[in-house]
């Protein structure tokens, strides 16, 4: 993972462990201007354009068939999803629609950040939508003990782990540049 933001460095490190335990990993990204520089090996790369509300983030702009036929010839027995959007929706079709299991992994408050962008009439509608994305996820996997106990106040329910036997597929989530944090300032932790 060459970026530097913390949802690209937790999934890299996720990766490692499992690869170091012989399971076959696949990463679809967003293409970012620092991921075209490196050499890396299974990781699809989408083209992706600036988030709208921060242009330093990207955000994949994925071709659903490319991603299903890439996704089918892989075979994974796990996916991943790191973002509830764009990459992350088409991974969410894809495994329901083959009985593959689903873990995903919360980053952001991105309830926080409504009101920063003065679009808080949002909330309900983004936690109707997040509940409805992580409703089938065998295990939702969070960065800290407060992001889990937001979570579980705003419905969500936290099951065993789940560790993929063979091969695991990751869709990955906005991508900053090189040296962003790839979050507005207002937010903290």
């Amino acid at each position: 993972m060459p970026d530097v933001n913390g949802v690209a460095q937790t999934l890299g490190r996720w990766v490692n462990y499992l690869e170091t335990r012989g399971v076959e990993c696949m990463v679809f990204a967003p293409l970012s201007h620092s991921a075209a520089e490196t050499n890396q090996r299974m990781v699809e790369r989408f083209y992706s354009i600036p988030f709208l509300l921060y242009p330093e983030c990207r955000m994949a702009i994925p071709n659903p068939m490319n991603l299903k036929k890439t996704l089918r010839a892989f075979a994974p027995d796990l996916i991943h999803l790191a973002t509830p959007f764009n990459l992350g929706l088409v991974g969410l079709h894809y495994a329901k629609r083959h009985h593959i299991p689903v873990v995903a992994s919360y980053h952001t408050h991105f309830d926080q950040y409504l009101a920063y962008y003065k679009l808080q009439w949002m909330e309900p509608i983004l936690w109707k939508y997040m509940l409805w994305f992580h409703q089938d996820c065998q295990r939702i996997y969070v960065p800290s003990r407060s992001a889990k106990k937001h979570l579980e106040e705003k419905g969500l329910t936290f099951r065993r782990n789940l560790v993929p036997r063979r091969r695991y597929a990751a869709l990955s989530s906005v991508r900053g540049s090189k040296g962003s944090a790839c979050r507005p300032q207002p937010f903290s932790g």
